[in-house]
This record gives structure tokens, sequence and C-alpha cells, in this order.
């Protein structure tokens, strides 16, 4: 896992994300992942977007964190997910088009304030997609406020899930934070992902 902690110069050149028209090709890279995935990368991170050997092991595919003092840091991870009896891909694409797909972003029993403020069935590379985005506070994390976006793509060979963070001090921070300058970035990550022709 690598941090990449942004100086003034670097901030102002990822802030630029924050409008879709405003986003240029030189502010992304586009990266090939295990399984043949492409998607793209904020050209700050470089390379260091490869996970760790162990998480690899876990199913981790991607893994990236930014940090602006300003606005937080930022963390996403890309898995893969093997389906079972008890969750087959048919019910990952029933669950991804209705409201069950909330269920995506929540931390857990132990979090409070939990509330979803985004959520959408949609269509990556031809495959049932959903994503959400939650705001919540985890009192066992050195950063409580959090904003977990999640986008989950049932892929015919396992299920993909895209878990991006934001973390601040407060939720109101990171819901700040997400929404004037980590939304239209995480989105754009999203919306780039590309699983390959079978």
């Amino acid at each position: 896992m690598s941090t990449v902690r942004l100086g003034w110069a670097a901030a102002t050149l990822l802030a630029v994300f924050c409008g879709a028209a405003a986003a240029d090709d030189a502010d992304w890279q586009t990266v090939t992942l295990a399984d043949g995935i492409t998607m793209d990368v904020p050209a700050v991170v470089h390379d260091n977007y490869k996970p760790s050997a162990e998480s690899a092991k876990d199913g981790g595919v991607m893994y990236f964190e930014v940090t602006m003092d300003e606005f937080g840091d930022l963390a996403c991870l890309l898995s893969r997910n093997d389906y079972s009896a008890t969750f087959m891909r048919s019910t990952a694409i029933e669950r991804l088009a209705s409201r069950d797909r909330d269920s995506m972003c929540s931390a857990g029993d132990k979090v409070t304030g939990f509330d979803v403020g985004e959520s959408e069935s949609l269509s990556i590379s031809g495959y049932a997609a959903g994503r959400c985005a939650a705001g919540y506070t985890d009192a066992s994390d050195k950063q409580p406020g959090q904003v977990a976006a999640v986008m989950t793509v049932a892929a015919p060979d396992g299920f993909y899930m895209l878990s991006c963070t934001v973390y601040a001090d407060t939720q109101d921070q990171a819901t700040a934070h997400w929404v004037s300058q980590w939304q239209d970035i995480v989105h754009h990550v999203q919306e780039s992902v590309k699983f390959p022709a079978t």
C-alpha cells in the first residue's frame, strides 16, 4: 500500500478533476490490471496502484491512496470476490437493480450516523452494476468521519467491488470534502473501469 501526499502543485493539478468538463487526459493514467481490467487512476499515483502481495491473495486487484491536507484522504480498493451458493450472480444482479445495493456502503454495526447520499444502478462493460455513497462516523478509526463510495459489478467470473473512502476528522467534514473535491474524481474512476470482452 502506498500513500501519495500531494504538495500544493499536485493538489492544484488534482483539484481540476472537480468538474467533468475540466478533467484533462493528462490528469489520468489508464492502467491494466489483473484479469485484463483497465481503469483510470490519478496520474499523481504513478505506479503506486498495485496491491500488496497479501492484498492480492485476498482478491485485491488495485489500491491507491491520495492525500490533500485541505480535503482529507481518499483510499480506493478494487477487489474480486467469488460467488457462492448463498450469493450467486443472479442474486447480485437482482440486488444491484434495487435499493438493496445500499447495503454495499454499510460499514458494519459499529458506525453511527449512516446516511446514504446517492444510489443508482448502471452498466459497466455490459455487466449489471450499482453504486452508492454513504457518510458515517467510525469512532474506532483515527479519522472517524468517512464517506464510502462503493461500486459493485456482477461480472461472470465473480463480483468486483471498487470501494473508495474519504477520511476526515468528522462526518460533516468528510461529506463536505466528498461533495466539493472527491465525488467527481471517484465517479471518473468508477466509470473508467472496463472489463475485457468475453
